[in-house]
């Protein structure tokens, strides 16, 4: 299902919207458990999708839903189920997702088969702060800096023990990671910018970027240079290679990246949020890093 589409009116251009797409929910997304993101969308937007997305009702209840990848096909999965349940969708019911600027936060508005917007259930609240649902608490100021901190709730979503009773080093390491991400993902910023959570194999070799991002704001193809900065007292340059392979653009940084990794104690699980500062030319960049520990 392709992603709306912008119509000129006349001589007079539209002002530019935010990435938006909908969706027809059919009884085989609520039977599977898992609602396909368009291919369009996800092949013109990749920068906007991170492991997880976070979907926003208009009454400011907010929901973290888990993505699932394979063979290039994107499905919101772990969470669907919960959301599906909590406003009653049926086959026929239209939503609508648009991309608001902070990384994966969408608004998402949902409408029934006769064509009305549903009647959304009140947003409960903790000490004036939104909640999100599954257990994490959105911080009520707008303007996140590296110290933003996120309350961790109680979780309404099971948990398995092992068999004393304590949870296993595995599923705490789980636990950590999604926090520093979750807190990761609330960085806003007028810049562009990416959020990557640290995988074995970027610390072991090269890290992974958007290649879409890379390819919009700071070259095509080819190798390019960059500086990533964690202070203005200090940068690591390293270089980036972007292109195309089988149809897929990727971007992988790796000369100088085990550098800046090793010294600045990156670590799997952690959450690095590479805001964009300075375009040097057509070939280099600087990023500001912040580094969110697990």
């Amino acid at each position: 299902m392709a992603s709306l589409s912008r119509r000129d009116d006349g001589d007079s251009p539209l002002p530019a919207k935010a990435p938006t797409f909908f969706k027809i929910v059919l009884d085989k997304a609520l039977r599977d458990g898992r609602l396909e993101i368009p291919p369009a969308f996800v092949m013109k937007n990749e920068d906007c999708l991170a492991d997880s997305v976070f979907l926003k009702d208009p009454t400011g209840r907010v929901w973290r839903i888990e993505l699932t990848r394979r063979c290039g096909k994107v499905w919101l999965q772990k969470g669907w189920s919960e959301f599906a349940k909590f406003y009653s969708l049926n086959h026929g019911y239209l939503l609508v997702f648009s991309h608001e600027g902070g990384f994966s936060h969408f608004l998402v508005r949902i409408f029934q088969r006769n064509t009305l917007e549903i009647d959304y259930p009140i947003s409960s609240s903790h000490d004036g702060v939104p909640m999100l649902c599954g257990g994490i608490q959105l911080p009520k100021n707008e303007e996140h800096g590296d110290n933003v901190s996120v309350k961790i709730l109680d979780s309404p979503r099971p948990k398995t023990r092992s068999g004393g009773g304590m949870h296993t080093d595995e599923e705490k390491t789980t636990r950590l990671s999604d926090r520093a991400f979750s807190r990761a993902v609330s960085f806003k910023s007028s810049n562009p910018f990416l959020v990557v959570k640290m995988q074995p194999s970027y610390i072991a070799s090269q890290l992974r970027l958007s290649g879409s991002f890379v390819r919009r704001h700071i070259c095509a193809r080819g190798v390019c240079d960059m500086n990533l900065e964690i202070s203005s007292r200090r940068s690591w340059p390293v270089k980036c290679r972007v292109g195309v392979y089988r149809r897929k653009q990727y971007a992988r940084v790796y000369d100088g990246w085990k550098a800046f990794a090793r010294e600045n104690r990156v670590k799997v699980g952690d959450a690095c949020v590479f805001e964009l500062i300075n375009k040097g030319g057509t070939r280099s960049a600087t990023f500001k890093v912040g580094v969110y520990r697990a």
